[in-house]
């Protein structure tokens, strides 16, 4: 080696060193801490009814639909409710499918979509569950059955007037919920976005947490579905959706706190000096949301269809 070769070294070796003193050390991303809420849920010994677990949603609507009753509504957080009948899937007919029972997400929308299965227009598509979705068709020869039983090959089906409303109120990754009747123990309800107390995780750890949450719910531990607002969306919520969960295994809450709590003298006297009202609780714990089953909000206006 040659000593200019060996001086080409050591000036190149000293340069890589003077670079590395001069770069910047990349600091540490601050993460943001998961906060939770610690409250007080003695008050559910006053009530008769069942406690939900909620999920949460910072858009500002989100769907139900009820395949008992066919009927579905877009819920605002404004306050405001767009009612419209519709008509499911039947597995009575060819090629069809039972819609399925679930919390879902809008995935995809549009003003007007195309079947290749079935060669026929999907107007004002609002897709949510894998190939199934909210739509309206050609013609109005289907209007008969709306509101009164399932029709379709799994979508859910629905005039065309009243789609086109609830397109306009409904935005990407929306929750859509499901049920068949009340036989959901899970609920969606609003939650601002700058709230402490939200967390969004991704979709392999909501499928796990939503599954926990289901059994504290079941075994009647409701600090822990108290002390955070799970939200939901398109990126977490997956095509498969998450379960509802089931209603008939959710303890009585004013029988699992009495149990737990009677023997408390201050408790029994309590019980006994007080007689609250469901609208007495909700005001001195307007912190907690109880959904929409045990309060009944007398100031919703509803939109109304010419």
């Amino acid at each position: 080696m040659t000593s200019i070769t060996k001086i080409i070294i050591f000036l190149a070796f000293f340069s890589a060193l003077i670079a590395l003193s001069m770069a910047e050390i990349p600091k540490p991303v601050p993460t943001k801490p998961i906060l939770h809420r610690k409250v007080d849920i003695s008050y559910l010994r006053y009530l008769d009814r069942k406690i939900k677990d909620t999920l949460y949603t910072t858009k500002k609507s989100y769907i139900t639909i009820d395949l008992k009753t066919q009927q579905a509504a877009v819920i605002m957080k404004s306050g405001e409710r767009f009612n419209f009948p519709v008509s499911t899937g039947t597995n009575q007919i060819s090629q069809g499918v039972l819609t399925n029972q679930g919390i879902f997400a809008i995935f995809s929308k549009a003003e007007v979509a195309v079947s290749k299965d079935f060669n026929c227009n999907l107007y004002y598509w609002m897709q949510f569950n894998y190939g199934i979705g909210l739509h309206g068709l050609d013609g109005n020869g289907y209007y008969v059955f709306l509101g009164k039983q399932p029709s379709s090959h799994g979508c859910v089906r629905t005039a065309n007037e009243d789609i086109k409303i609830a397109y306009s109120l409904v935005e990407f990754g929306s929750p859509v919920v499901v049920t068949t009747g009340d036989n959901n123990a899970i609920t969606v309800s609003f939650v601002e976005k700058d709230d402490p107390y939200i967390y969004n995780p991704g979709a392999a750890e909501l499928q796990k947490l939503v599954k926990q949450r289901l059994q504290d719910l079941y075994a009647g531990n409701f600090e822990k579905l108290f002390s955070q607002k799970i939200v939901i969306d398109n990126l977490n919520c997956g095509m498969g959706g998450l379960p509802i969960g089931d209603i008939s295994k959710i303890p009585d809450a004013k029988m699992l706190l009495y149990k737990s709590t009677i023997e408390n003298s201050y408790m029994s006297k309590d019980l006994k000096s007080k007689s609250l009202n469901i609208d007495q609780i909700v005001d001195v714990n307007d912190s907690i949301e109880i959904n929409d089953s045990l309060k009944t909000k007398t100031n919703d206006s509803t939109y109304t269809k010419k």
